[in-house]
C-alpha cells in the first residue's frame, strides 16, 4: 500500500509505539535486534517497508540493550507493539488516525496522547504479575542475518509477535464470575431485595449466563421461597 500519512512512521519508536522526537530516537542497532529477539522471541521486521517504524527510542534501546547485560530486570511490556501492512488508511493506518506530531506534541504532551489500537498496529501488551520475565542468556552471537529486517508480508501464518500478542491477551482478560445457589441467596439477602426484584436478578443473571447449570429454574422456585423466609422473618 503507497505511503502517504499525516504522519512520518519514524516518529514512532518502532518497539513501543510511542511518539519519539528527534534528540530521543536511536537506529536499531544489531545489539537491540537481537536483544529484542531474545526478549521477545521474534525478530524486529519490514525494514524496508515504509509503513513501518525504523527508529526505536532511547528508552527502549538503552532498557534492552542493559537487559541483555544483565543490568536491566524486565521491559514494561511483555509483548512489543506490533507492525502489519495497513488496509486503508481511513480506518486502519496508526500513522493516519493519531493526532500529527510533527510541530503540535511536546515532550511534555506526547503522554496525553491516544493512539489507536488496530489491526495494523496492535499495543503493547503491559507487563503483570504472574507473566514470566524473559531471562537474558548468557552467551549469545550475532548471526549474519540480524543485521537485516525481515519482512513478514504474504507470510502465510501470523507473525510470531502477533501469535504472542494474542495468546497474551487471551491467557490474561478477566473471565466471568458463576455464581452458584447458595451465593446468590446471599447476594439477594445481602441486597435486601424485595421477592419482585430478587426474581428479576435472577431471571437477569440467568439471561447473561451467569448463573450455574445446577441452578436454571432457580429464581423460579427456591429464590422465591428463600425471599419469602427472609421477608417473614424479618432479616
Amino acid at each position: 500500500m503507497p505511503c502517504n500519512c499525516v504522519d512520518s512512521a519514524d516518529n514512532v519508536c518502532y518497539i513501543s509505539g510511542e511518539v519519539t522526537f528527534a534528540r530521543q530516537r536511536k537506529a536499531i542497532t544489531v545489539i537491540v535486534k537481537k536483544a529484542y529477539h531474545l526478549y521477545f522471541e521474534c525478530k524486529i521486521g519490514d525494514q524496508d517497508k515504509s509503513w513501518a517504524p525504523h527508529v526505536c527510542g532511547h528508552k527502549c534501546a538503552t532498557d534492552l540493550s542493559q537487559w541483555l547485560n544483565g543490568k536491566t530486570r524486565a521491559m514494561p511490556f511483555v509483548v512489543p507493539m506490533v507492525w502489519r501492512e495497513p488496509s486503508i488508511h481511513t480506518t486502519d493506518c496508526y500513522f493516519c488516525m493519531a493526532p500529527p506530531f510533527s510541530g503540535v506534541i511536546t515532550n511534555k504532551k506526547k503522554w496525553t496522547i491516544v493512539c489507536p489500537n488496530i489491526p495494523s498496529a496492535l499495543c503493547p501488551v503491559p507487563q503483570g504479575e504472574g507473566i514470566p520475565i524473559p531471562k537474558p542468556s548468557k552467551e549469545f552471537t550475532i548471526n549474519s542475518d540480524e543485521g537485516e529486517g525481515e519482512s513478514t508480508l504474504g507470510s502465510p501464518e501470523l507473525p510470531a509477535c502477533t501469535k504472542a500478542h494474542v495468546s497474551h491477551v487471551t491467557s490474561f482478560s478477566p473471565q466471568p464470575y458463576i455464581l452458584i445457589q447458595e451465593e446468590l441467596n446471599d447476594l439477594v439477602h445481602d441486597l435486601e431485595l424485595s421477592k419482585s426484584k430478587a426474581e428479576l436478578l435472577g431471571s437477569r443473571l440467568k439471561q447473561w449466563n451467569l448463573l450455574g447449570k445446577k441452578c436454571p429454574n432457580f429464581f423460579d422456585s427456591q429464590l422465591s421461597s428463600a425471599v419469602g423466609t427472609f421477608l417473614q422473618k424479618g432479616i
